[in-house]
């Protein structure tokens, strides 16, 4: 399966944990948008940082069926790229240029493994590039 937008973890828990504002609306229209035209990707790391958020982090936390259930479905509707020394290599390269945390830069490193030219996020400033990977905030 290929992909060309990624998905990080913060658009994941909007989409599927009611935020009680705007974010949940659009969060979720997108990775619809994402899941149906088979375009998403996604990695091992997002799909572990969701699982912890929206069972113990957000106002209405999910159950951990409920919760495992949605990240099998991701599984199949994505490509989901594994962690891999390789990406690990890559991650600290765009850590150095870009002043991030291993984890940030372990983001865009997956969704380049992944082909995708975008990663969607609110993490990072919009527009900018991480390595081969342009930025796009949804909530813009």
């Amino acid at each position: 399966m290929t992909a060309t937008s990624f998905i990080d973890t913060n658009i994941l828990v909007y989409a599927f944990a009611d935020t009680d504002d705007g974010r949940h609306a659009t969060a979720r229209s997108l990775v619809e948008e994402l899941l149906d035209s088979q375009n998403a990707g996604l990695s091992v790391q997002v799909l572990r940082e969701f699982y912890a958020v929206v069972t113990r982090k957000v106002k209405r936390p999910l159950s951990h069926a409920q919760a495992a259930a949605t990240i099998q479905d991701l599984s199949l509707a994505c490509r989901v790229v594994d962690d891999t020394l390789p990406q690990l290599s890559r991650a600290l390269e765009i850590a150095g240029e870009h002043g991030l945390s291993i984890w940030d830069a372990s983001i865009a490193a997956a969704a380049e493994a992944a082909g995708c030219g975008m990663i969607f996020t609110e993490d990072f400033s919009h527009g900018a590039m991480l390595g081969s990977v342009r930025v796009t905030n949804p909530f813009r």
